[in-house]
């Protein structure tokens, strides 16, 4: 049904949603165990991953609002 569809994709970005958040804990762990000379890569890597977590959200967000996504 429509609605079984819906709760589908609603589960499925919250899953993606929960992997992205996943992934930016993970590198900001690898930040705060790095030394001085990786501190630089490992906080570009924390700030991608925290982007992409923005992203997502804003395109889940458009999804159940019914909208169509855009990437940046």
């Amino acid at each position: 049904t429509k609605a079984q569809q819906g709760r589908e994709q609603a589960e499925a970005e919250v899953a993606a949603l929960k992997q992205a958040r996943n992934r930016a804990a993970e590198r900001l762990i690898a930040l705060r165990a790095s030394s001085d000379d990786a501190w630089h890569t490992h906080r570009e890597r924390v700030g991608a991953a925290l982007d992409e977590l923005e992203r997502r959200v804003r395109e889940a967000a458009l999804k159940i609002q019914g909208g169509e996504t855009h990437d940046d």
